[in-house]
């Protein structure tokens, strides 16, 4: 028996379209559902929304006419439907090519069996290169190779964090030396036959780069297309900084095969996973030039579903694991930064322009919720595998 309610909408057409957002959160066995409709104030429309043990129906009237869409939970779980919170509404403007747009939230929240908390990993989506493999790195963009021939590390190590060069410079004073003479915070670049990875970047020695050449910034990019290849380069160091999300790390062992790549969603996963073996909580700031990306991760682990555009009918929901956040953007001045940088706690990460822009889209795209305090609500992609 499906149990359904009605909730009026004044002054709103369906002549945009509508997304619907399913998060399960398993530890507290609450199932929070959004439906947002981005359109012009015109006509009245109502939505009706009925539950089942295992699916939920939206019916949305608009000028006379009805469309209606079930969405069906996967076998492992169920709606307990006497638990269905009211709808909510909230109601938001947002600027548009045609002009103001009205944007109307409609949620509720249902208790659901199930899963409890399936075992769920932020381990990084990009293999890393390992020693004694010959490798080729190319430029993401045309294919083009940035070494001057296939290289097989002897060495292949992480650095302890984004800030490496700072800490060496603690941890060591001026007197300490290596054999050379050279400072002892020298010793972590690498060598020829040697990488060194991070979250960002790999790290190689300069020497075993072809097909580069240096901007105005002192970044690399690549001769073929331009692409911004590295880091700006330091003219007292033999490191090159190449970003992980410019460049594809091909293994020649066997057949040949690309790594997984780095994207915005793998590298902010990393740094997540990172600050929360340091912490409890955690605060990320993603800076690149006078901007600042705030994110705040409210929860792990969590299955959810998005969609938008989609027909009538009935469609199964494919959840995927993701991490809960709130993302903002602010000047790198601001209050609210300036306030988030104080604490010790927050990890401030300098980031390239191309890659801030990528994260603030994958968030975006996955926005879901109201905001709260010009903080928005978006999900990571976790890595399962």
């Amino acid at each position: 028996m499906l149990r359904g309610s009605i909730y009026g909408i004044s002054d709103v057409t369906m002549k945009a379209n509508a997304s619907v957002s399913v998060e399960m959160r398993p530890i507290l066995k609450i199932c929070n559902v959004y439906i947002t409709l981005e359109e012009s104030l015109a006509k009245a429309a109502a939505i009706e929304v009925y539950t089942s043990a295992r699916s939920f129906t939206v019916a949305v009237w608009y000028d006379a006419e009805m469309s209606t869409t079930e969405l069906t939970l996967p076998s492992e779980y169920g709606l307990k439907q006497e638990t269905r919170s009211d709808i909510r509404q909230r109601v938001s403007k947002h600027a548009s090519e045609d002009g103001p747009q009205q944007r109307v939230e409609l949620s509720f929240s249902i208790e659901f069996e199930g899963p409890s908390n399936r075992e769920q990993s932020l381990t990084a989506s990009t293999s890393e290169p390992g020693p004694n493999c010959p490798y080729m790195f190319r430029c993401r963009n045309c294919d083009t190779d940035v070494l001057a021939k296939a290289t097989m590390f002897r060495r292949v190590l992480p650095l302890p964090s984004a800030d490496w060069k700072e800490m060496a410079a603690e941890w060591f004073c001026h007197k300490h030396k290596d054999e050379d003479g050279s400072d002892l915070s020298n010793v972590v670049d690498p060598k020829q036959d040697e990488l060194f990875t991070s979250v960002l970047c790999f790290n190689v020695h300069k020497s075993i780069l072809a097909n580069l050449g240096v901007n105005r910034r002192d970044e690399l990019q690549c001769e073929n297309c331009s692409q911004v290849m590295s880091k700006a380069c330091d003219c007292n160091s033999t490191t090159i900084e190449l970003l992980r999300t410019r460049v594809d790390a091909w293994a020649l062992n066997g057949q040949p095969h690309l790594l997984p790549r780095a994207n915005a969603a793998s590298v902010l996963r990393h740094l997540i996973k990172e600050q929360l073996s340091l912490s409890v909580s955690c605060r990320l700031i993603l800076a690149t030039g006078d901007s600042a990306l705030l994110v705040w991760v409210m929860e792990t682990g969590l299955q959810h579903f998005k969609t938008a555009n989609l027909d009538g009918g009935r469609h199964p929901i494919c959840f995927q694991a993701v991490t809960k956040v709130l993302y903002r953007v602010a000047d790198l001045q601001s209050p609210v930064v300036c306030s988030w940088r104080e604490d010790a706690l927050v990890t401030v990460q300098p980031i390239d322009s191309a890659l801030f822009e990528e994260t603030l889209g994958m968030l975006s795209r996955s926005r879901s919720g109201s905001a709260l305090d010009d903080f928005m609500l978006g999900f990571v992609p976790e890595c399962t595998s």
